[in-house]
C-alpha cells in the first residue's frame, strides 16, 4: 500500500506540478522570511507582551503570525474558486493554471508548516503534524490533477483561522477574559463550526458520492486517498471543535465564590 502510494505521488504522476515550481517555492521561501521577520517586529510593535514570553512562546507568536497571514490570503483567493465553471466542468480531471497558482500558495504554506510541527512536534502535538501532512499530499493531488472542484472548499476553511490565532494573542497579551476576546471567540465559534464543520462536511459528502459513483472508471486509490485526506481533516476538526469551546467556556465562566463555612 505504502509503495503504491509513493508511486502515486511520485513527480513523474503529478504532470501539472512543473508549471507551478517557481510559484511553490517562491511561496515556501515567502512564509519563512516572514517568520523570521516576525520576530524583529513583534518586540518593536509589542515589547511588553512579546519580550516577556519564554523563548518557546516566543516562537509560537511568530509561527501564529504566519498563520495568520496565510489564512487572510488562503481565504479570500479561495472564495471565488468555489464551484468555478472551468473546475465544475470536470470535478474529477479539471484543471484551471490560475486555481493551480492559489494552491501552490497554500502549498508554500504548508511546506512551512509541515516542517515546523514535525520540529516541534512534542510541543504542538502529533495533530497539527498530522494536519500538516495531510494538507501537503491534497495539494498534491491538485497537479495530478484530481478533484481541484473541491480544493478551494478546503481552503476556505481556513476563515477561522485568523480568529484563533487573535484569541491566542489576546493571551498572551494578558487581555484573557476581556470584552475584545469575547467577541473574537464568538466569531471564532461561527467561523470554526460553519466553516469546518458544516460547510466542510457538505463538501467531503459531496465529494464521497462523486468517488463511490467512480468506481467502474478509476483506480481505487484514486477514489479513496482522497476520500481518507477528508476523513482525517474532518475527524480533526471535530475534536478540535470541542477542544475550542471548552477553552472558550473556562476563559468567560464566572468564579465561583466560597461558602461561609469553605
Amino acid at each position: 500500500m505504502l509503495v503504491s502510494l509513493l508511486q502515486f505521488l511520485a513527480p513523474d504522476s503529478i504532470p501539472k506540478l512543473a508549471d507551478h515550481w517557481p510559484t511553490i517555492v517562491a511561496s515556501t521561501v515567502f512564509w519563512y522570511a516572514l517568520h523570521i521577520a516576525a520576530e524583529p517586529f513583534s518586540r518593536r510593535m509589542f515589547p511588553k507582551a512579546f519580550n516577556r514570553l519564554s523563548p518557546r512562546h516566543q516562537e509560537q507568536w511568530c509561527i501564529r503570525t504566519v498563520s495568520f497571514f496565510h489564512a487572510c490570503v488562503a481565504t479570500a483567493l479561495s472564495i471565488p474558486l468555489i464551484n468555478h465553471p472551468v473546475l465544475a466542468d470536470d470535478p474529477l480531471h479539471g484543471y484551471w493554471w490560475p486555481a493551480g497558482q492559489v494552491f501552490a500558495i497554500s502549498l508554500g504554506y504548508f511546506i512551512y508548516d509541515v516542517s515546523h510541527c514535525a520540529y516541534n512536534v512534542k510541543q504542538e502535538g502529533f495533530g497539527f503534524l498530522l494536519h500538516g501532512a495531510v494538507a501537503v499530499i491534497a495539494s498534491l493531488l491538485s497537479y495530478k490533477p484530481l478533484y481541484n472542484l473541491y480544493a478551494p472548499t478546503v481552503l476556505v476553511t481556513e476563515i477561522s483561522t485568523p480568529f484563533l490565532n487573535i484569541h491566542w494573542f489576546l493571551d498572551k497579551m494578558n487581555m484573557t477574559g476581556s470584552t475584545l476576546q469575547l467577541a473574537n471567540g464568538a466569531m471564532l465559534l461561527i467561523t470554526f463550526f460553519g466553516a469546518r464543520i458544516l460547510f466542510s462536511y457538505y463538501w467531503s459528502a459531496k465529494l464521497y458520492i462523486f468517488a463511490y459513483q467512480l468506481s467502474d472508471q478509476v483506480d481505487m486509490l484514486t477514489r479513496v486517498l482522497p476520500a481518507l485526506l477528508l476523513l482525517t481533516l474532518n475527524a480533526l476538526n471535530f475534536f478540535w471543535f470541542f477542544k475550542i469551546v471548552n477553552a472558550i467556556v473556562k476563559r468567560f465562566k464566572p468564579p465561583t465564590h466560597p461558602t461561609k463555612s469553605q
